[in-house]
């Protein structure tokens, strides 16, 4: 588990910063320009994290009564 990982999207050229963050539990703080923007859970969830701070959808959405 690394304290600190660069990752360049691949849609838009966009480096992104995430930082480990342990408050209780584990996330990664993933940052834009030193503006917070999304987070994961784990690792290897960062890449989805930042598709889905992108626009990339799943297909899947929910309404906020549903």
């Amino acid at each position: 588990m690394k304290n600190e990982i660069t990752y360049v999207s691949p849609r838009s050229g966009l480096t992104y910063e995430a930082t480990l963050n342990t408050k209780g539990y584990t996330r990664y703080d993933i940052t834009l320009d030193g503006r917070w923007v999304q987070f994961a859970l784990t690792e290897d969830r960062i890449e989805k994290s930042v598709a889905h701070y992108e626009g990339v959808s799943d297909g899947w959405y929910c309404l906020p009564r549903d």
